[in-house]
Parts: C-alpha cells; sequence; structure tokens
C-alpha cells in the first residue's frame, strides 16, 4: 500500500508538469508586481508562456546608459541580464523550458518505481543441488 502511495505521489507531481507544459501553449499564467514612481521604477514578473517559464526583473533609476549587457540562448534556455555600475542590476530575464521540470519528474517516476518494486521471493533459474551417497540425479553427468 505504501508503495502505491509514492507511486501515485510521483505520478502526480508528473501530470501537473505536462499539464503545464501543454497548457502553456495556449494560455499564459501570469504574476507580477509594479512599482512606479517619478524616479525609479520597478518590475518584476513570473509567468508560464509558450512552452517556457520565464522571470522578468527590471529596475530603473534615471541615470547612465548600462555598462555590460549579456544575452545567451541555448536549447530552450535563455539569460539575459545588464547591469550599470551606480545602480546594479538592471533589467534580468531568465527562460526556462517546460521540457526541463517534466523530464526530471521522468526520472524521479523512473527511479521511485525501480526502488519500490517488490522484491523477488524465488530466483528466476534456481540450480539443482548434488545428490550425496548413492542417490541418483538424472540431471547431473555421472
Amino acid at each position: 500500500m505504501k508503495r502505491w502511495i509514492i507511486r501515485s505521489f510521483f505520478l502526480g507531481l508528473l501530470l501537473l508538469c505536462v499539464g503545464g507544459w501543454a497548457g502553456s501553449y495556449s494560455h499564459e499564467f501570469t504574476l507580477s508586481e509594479a512599482n512606479t514612481s517619478f524616479e525609479i521604477a520597478g518590475v518584476w514578473d513570473i509567468s508560464a508562456a509558450g512552452g517556457s517559464f520565464h522571470l522578468f526583473y527590471a529596475y530603473s533609476e534615471q541615470s547612465d546608459p548600462t555598462d555590460w549587457h549579456f544575452d545567451r540562448h541555448l536549447i530552450g534556455f535563455q539569460l539575459q541580464f545588464d547591469y550599470n555600475r551606480k545602480t546594479g542590476l538592471e533589467f534580468l530575464r531568465v527562460d526556462v523550458p517546460l521540457w526541463l521540470p517534466t523530464t526530471i519528474s521522468v526520472a524521479l517516476l523512473w527511479l521511485v518505481w525501480r526502488w519500490t518494486r517488490p522484491k523477488a521471493k524465488v530466483r528466476a533459474f534456481p540450480v539443482e543441488v548434488e545428490k550425496t551417497s548413492g542417490e541418483s540425479n538424472e540431471y547431473l553427468p555421472t
């Protein structure tokens, strides 16, 4: 019984990841906060859309232009940021494709399924023990 509870938990995690991944193509799920004033503006946003999980942060003071800009893309992942020496981090965007948590949950489900399987009580290929003191054994060569 305990085995099925553990397996059901990880199966539910897999279904949740697959549902979020598939649902992100037709719906956008967003959680955001914006703070705007005359001199300072700050925005953060967490969303899932188009098969990716997005984390976005922007902070801006009316100051000098950006000193450093970084932007890299790789198989659906993205890391992008702008940095200013005076104000610090001004812009950050991190994208993680939703196939990553789905793949991790598949691997976890496979491991849990292997770890919680019942132990075999009988060996697959039993071996005959050699008979002693004059007993005949037709399976062993003489």
